[in-house]
């Protein structure tokens, strides 16, 4: 009986020692991460930059699912979401660290950044034990983010937008009668990917006389492009560009009229693939024209 209580006293002592022994290898590994700042601008297809509009709502959660300290940035007019990646300790050791941060507005998950760590240099003591890490990469959507990355949130999901074009679309009016010759009263509105609102931006507009007191009115609509990609990094092509138009003094109504666009999906190298005006199908033939930089647009001539 004697013999059994030093044994068990001993093996409490051991699980005893064992435990302090983990508790000070732990408390001595030291991780030194240089990590690169990630900035995401959040817009919804109204254009409202969510990061600013809706800072309170997000939330950037680790892979040990703790939360990821997030600020915002302002630069270049824009204000984003700002957040640099973590490596927790216990994902220390291994040469190459891939880890995943989730970014939520709300309880939705908008985007996940997956960050890349190599392991640089080891500094070990016989009391401490030092990991240095280099954050070499971040992607979004399976896509570098090494500049501010933009994001579109709609409610067919999100999507990563990237590049920028402009878009043409003249209305040319060969007979028509308006009031004043230097005046002509008109409204359109552009959509564009996932009905994003786009800017309507007057590029031109002439107005001549024709020899039978009418006149000859063309009207050159622009609007800005851009390139989406979904989770996986696949461009979406093709997408709908819709215009719609209401003018009483070239149309002779108020009515909408819709024009409506299917384009590649490439705004760097943009093809026309089939165009309506209020639902009859459009030979592009006759309505696509190219400009000088050797780019599509629309050349539509409405009469009345």
């Amino acid at each position: 009986m004697k013999t059994w209580r030093i044994s068990l006293f001993a093996l409490v002592l051991l699980l005893l020692s064992c435990d302090k022994e983990q508790q000070i290898g732990e408390s001595i590994l030291h991780l030194n991460v240089n990590a690169k700042e990630v900035l995401i601008d959040i817009v919804d297809i109204e254009n409202h930059h969510l990061a600013k509009d809706r800072y309170t709502d997000f939330q950037i959660v680790a892979n040990n699912d703790s939360i990821i300290n997030a600020y915002l940035v302002e630069s270049n007019g824009n204000t984003y979401l700002g957040f640099k990646p973590v490596l927790p300790l216990e994902s220390g050791g291994a040469d190459t660290i891939k880890l995943f941060s989730r970014v939520y507005l709300g309880r939705e998950t908008v985007t996940v950044v997956e960050s890349t760590f190599r392991l640089d240099s080891v500094h070990s003591t016989s009391s401490y034990s030092s990991l240095y890490y280099t954050n070499t990469e971040n992607s979004v959507f399976c896509r570098p983010a090494e500049t501010p990355v933009r994001l579109l949130v709609g409610t067919e999901g999100t999507y990563r937008e990237e590049g920028q074009a402009k878009f043409c679309v003249v209305f040319n009016f060969p007979s028509v009668e308006i009031p004043y010759i230097y005046s002509v009263d008109y409204s359109v509105t552009i959509s564009g990917f996932m009905g994003q609102n786009v800017e309507p931006i007057q590029r031109g507009l002439m107005v001549t006389d024709n020899p039978d007191g009418t006149q000859n009115v063309a009207l050159a609509i622009e609007g800005t492009m851009h390139n989406y990609y979904d989770a996986e990094g696949t461009l979406q092509e093709p997408y709908n560009i819709t215009y719609e138009f209401v003018s009483r003094h070239l149309f002779g109504n108020n009515e909408r009229h819709i024009l409506q666009i299917t384009n590649s999906g490439d705004c760097s190298a943009n093809k026309i693939q089939a165009c309506s005006f209020d639902g009859q199908k459009l030979n592009l033939d006759s309505v696509v024209a190219m400009n000088s930089f050797g780019g599509e647009y629309i050349y539509l001539s409405l009469c009345r």
